[in-house]
């Protein structure tokens, strides 16, 4: 297998996967208090998920 042939495979194999996977799961809160939904948010980026 040529050098470019591999790093082509490497290449479609990273991008399906990123399809497939996506970015993960984005949190967000639909409070209505803005004060809760921002101490919300600083709990969870806390927790290291």
């Amino acid at each position: 297998m040529s050098y470019f042939s591999y790093f082509s495979y490497f290449s479609f194999l990273e991008k399906l996967v990123a399809n497939i996977v996506g970015t993960g799961i984005k949190p967000k809160s639909e409070a209505r208090d803005d004060g809760f939904r921002k101490e919300l948010q600083a709990l969870f980026l806390d927790c290291g998920l």
